[in-house]
């Protein structure tokens, strides 16, 4: 693993570009002026877009996160793909910037209120206050938390990572 300075979180990588040497190695660390860091990391499955709460396995793939995503069995990290304000998709075998620190937009479901507990969403790749898509009352995600309250269902909406994953709350 190698560590970078200066980096652009809003690039997509293809797989071409990753053979060719001309993108940052999987699980690479990179880190913004503003303190904001990110790993590099490779999209598994499906389509994902800026904002989406993802998964991110021992070998840096990610896949984002769904109503039934169990987090009693997910040992997997959690991050933010793409997170800022440009609309970009990154498909299977892409490469992406993850965040994993500092302020950055993700997407939350309607009324989400800030400074509370998050579930993941019954929207793929969002998160919810409610706890309603997340399969396991036992759990819920930290070291993630909102600004602000999302004023839209799947919106972009304000928040701050610290390194988030899934926590069992003990019985």
């Amino acid at each position: 693993m190698s560590y970078m300075i200066g980096i652009d979180p809003a690039r997509v990588y293809t797989e071409a570009d990753a053979l060719a040497g001309k993108c940052p190695a999987l699980g690479t660390i990179g880190t913004l002026q503003d303190g904001r860091v990110y790993v590099m990391c490779k999209v598994s499955t499906g389509n994902v877009t800026n904002g989406h709460l993802v998964t991110i396995d021992r070998s840096h793939n990610i896949a984002s996160t769904t109503n039934t995503s169990n987090p009693l069995t997910a040992a997997n990290r959690l991050g933010v793909a793409l997170s800022h304000t440009t609309t970009l998709t990154a498909s299977t075998s892409q490469l992406i910037w993850v965040q994993l620190f500092g302020p950055c937009v993700v997407l939350a479901s309607l009324s989400a209120l800030p400074n509370i507990v998050l579930y993941p969403g019954s929207v793929t790749g969002a998160v919810d206050d409610a706890g309603s898509g997340n399969s396991s009352a036992s759990s819920y995600i930290g070291g993630l938390i909102l600004n602000s309250t999302s004023s839209l269902a799947s919106t972009l909406c304000n928040a701050i990572l610290n390194y988030p994953r899934f926590v069992l709350v003990q019985a």
